[in-house]
């Protein structure tokens, strides 16, 4: 059984998107905010449901990959098929990503209610872990 398996996780965030359902659409003006997703975060989104997600929205899939130094003089290129793939990643718009990763929740919480709070966090203090008697009688 993984040790997260009885956590229970509250998302603290002010925005108001996070109670919609699919907030964003393909017809959506284009986010210049994108990340470049490896192969294995597309194993991790697949394996958690959140790829299919993904899958409906904007995205694309590069095989060749060319990188110069800072100079400009000099470079390297990568290609998927040197290595026996078929891509070397996915280029997503971060808004993609998030919105597939919270309709992956939605889809497994049944009250999502109880776990976003439309507010803002101004200021945490953690619990000290309580010691023992016997580690509180220490000098």
């Amino acid at each position: 059984m993984p040790l997260t398996k009885n956590l229970r996780v509250a998302i603290i965030d002010s925005n108001p998107a996070l109670k919609s359902r699919n907030y964003l659409t393909k017809s959506s003006i284009p986010d210049s905010r994108v990340s470049t997703v490896t192969p294995a975060t597309i194993s991790f989104f697949k394996e958690i449901g959140a790829w299919e997600h993904v899958q409906q929205q904007r995205h694309a899939f590069f095989g060749k990959m060319q990188v110069w130094d800072y100079t400009g003089l000099g470079y390297t290129r990568y290609n998927a098929r040197d290595v026996g793939k078929e891509y070397l990643g996915c280029v997503v718009e971060n808004k993609v990503l998030c919105n597939s990763l919270l309709l992956r929740s939605q889809e497994e919480l049944d009250d999502m209610e109880s776990v976003i709070y439309l507010t803002r966090l101004v200021s945490y203090f953690p619990v000290e872990e309580q010691t023992s008697k016997d580690e509180a009688n220490i000098k």
